[in-house]
């Protein structure tokens, strides 16, 4: 994921718990690394709040779903699953894996339509910048493509030309007027990178930008 994005995920876990399979917990996987951060969470197309405890307190959802964010760098497994599941222990961490662990308590009236659409905006993949030689968030078109080229998930190639990305990332960087007013940086990637996408046109896909 680079840039900010609503997107949804892949389920890779279900379970199944308590009397009468009261509660279904679900693993939905954003990313295959670490994310900046996790915005805002959407059931169907309503953006729902949290407490403290991940349980949603919003519509009519309120209580009956507990969803808990992880963005890829946590060394443990999530706690609540482990207590809750006779499936997975400890070791179910996840490592370099950003999801959302997802718990439905049944209530015919509020799945009468059965499980949500579950979606997220997300702040994607921190990428490097050598013009600051940092590791940070960003949605500039040009380190975007600078990383795609370096990472291992992409091209593995570490004989990129830093000088010259450091210039069009500053051109990227440029901010355009808008006609309604304010402005907006003059190139931007904000989208998803899939595995089952050849190189070739993935980074024609990024240039496009």
């Amino acid at each position: 994921v680079y840039g900010a994005v609503r997107k949804g995920g892949i389920r890779t876990y279900v379970e199944a718990t308590g009397d009468a399979n009261k509660y279904l917990h679900m693993i939905l996987v954003l990313a295959g690394h670490e994310l900046a951060g996790i915005d805002d969470i959407y059931l169907n197309d309503e953006i729902v709040t949290l407490d403290g405890d991940g349980f949603v307190t919003s519509g009519n959802w309120d209580s009956k779903v507990r969803i808990k964010p992880h963005l890829g760098n946590e060394t443990v497994a999530d706690s609540l699953l482990v207590s809750e599941s006779s499936q997975v222990d400890g070791s179910f961490v996840g490592n370099g894996i950003a999801y959302l662990y997802i718990r439905l308590q049944y209530d015919q009236d509020v799945f009468a339509n059965g499980i949500p659409l579950i979606t997220a905006m997300v702040r994607g993949r921190k990428v490097y910048d050598p013009r600051t030689t940092s590791t940070a968030y960003t949605a500039n078109a040009s380190l975007a493509v600078r990383d795609y080229i370096t990472a291992g998930f992409g091209l593995a190639d570490n004989a990129v030309d830093d000088p010259a990305f450091a210039a069009s990332a500053n051109v990227s960087d440029e901010a355009i007027s808008l006609a309604g007013g304010g402005t907006e940086p003059r190139y931007e990637i904000n989208g998803v990178v899939s595995s089952d996408m050849s190189p070739r046109t993935i980074v024609s896909r990024m240039m496009s930008s």
